[in-house]
């Protein structure tokens, strides 16, 4: 399990988001950790388009057009093209970027020691003709990524199919897997993602659960680790806020993670679609 060191955030949230820009960027220099801001995106989501890394040395790049950007001209205009951060930041740094040619957001690829971790989104943006079928999409996936992919359920009311809100990968001595419970809307996807998980007979799979859940309680696994401090969005509900943080610590420690959880008011940036996992790019460099 790689545990990364360095973080990025897109400089437009210092113009977007300047309160949330500021609140994180205070608490991470706190702990002796200093973002990194990146120039040359077009909005604020870097986690949808920028590599993902399966070893310390080894990157994933993926084509970045969503269906849910592809409805108007200005939608398409927002789509950031890495290739140039790509080299800046990582070839020119010795790390290796390969290609991998799925339509796919990397907020729907949660990568464990064994698998990663998808919503069927990804074979509905790339199975489109006889020749592109799960098994095709599949075979990229293990050539590529060298992991096995596990797909679980989609609910196409929630749009963006991601999967980086509902499953989080803790490892430890059990191999310990988080799925959240808490929406009702998105159960009969939780629901999928346990009973894949179980079946694979690899992960110790938990349940994130609250005792009173409201709309916004998706937001809590969509925390971001650097080092051992994890940024959690709270989202203006001291009870559920509380609760939150204190199931998630409970879960690190079980992992044998030894984690400071941070906590981080995201409330206008769940209106706006995501949370802190979304607007941020963790690595190991």
């Amino acid at each position: 399990m790689i545990i990364p060191n360095t973080i990025y955030f897109s400089r437009k949230l210092k113009d977007q988001f300047p309160h949330i820009a500021r609140e994180i960027e205070t608490k991470l220099e706190e702990e002796g950790v200093k973002p990194k801001w990146l120039d040359q995106t077009n909005d604020i989501w870097v986690r949808d388009y920028m590599p993902l890394q399966m070893n310390d040395t080894y990157f994933i790049h993926y084509t970045y057009y969503p269906d849910y950007l592809m409805r108007s001209l200005e939608d398409r205009a927002s789509i950031t093209n890495p290739i140039r951060l790509e080299q800046k930041l990582l070839i020119c740094e010795g790390k290796v970027v390969v290609n991998l040619p799925l339509i796919l957001d990397g907020g729907n690829a949660v990568i464990t020691d064994h698998h990663v971790i998808m919503t069927e989104k990804v074979l509905a943006e790339n199975c489109r003709d006889r020749y592109s079928n799960e098994n095709a999409v599949s075979n990229q996936i293990r050539k590529k990524m060298k992991l096995e992919p596990l797909f679980i359920h989609w609910n196409k009311k929630e749009k963006y199919g991601h999967t980086d809100w509902l499953v989080r990968y803790l490892g430890g001595p059990t191999n310990m897997v988080i799925v959240a419970t808490n929406e009702e809307m998105t159960m009969d996807v939780s629901i999928s993602a346990i009973k894949k998980l179980s079946e694979t007979q690899c992960y110790d799979v938990r349940e994130f659960k609250l005792d009173k859940p409201t709309v916004n309680s998706w937001a809590y696994l969509n925390y971001v680790q650097v080092n051992n401090i994890v940024l959690m969005p709270t989202v203006a509900d001291p009870t559920n806020d509380v609760e939150a943080k204190g199931k998630l610590s409970r879960l690190f420690r079980e992992a044998n993670q030894e984690v400071k959880i941070i906590t981080i008011d995201c409330q206008d940036l769940i209106k706006a679609g995501g949370a802190l996992h979304c607007i941020s790019w963790n690595i190991k460099m």
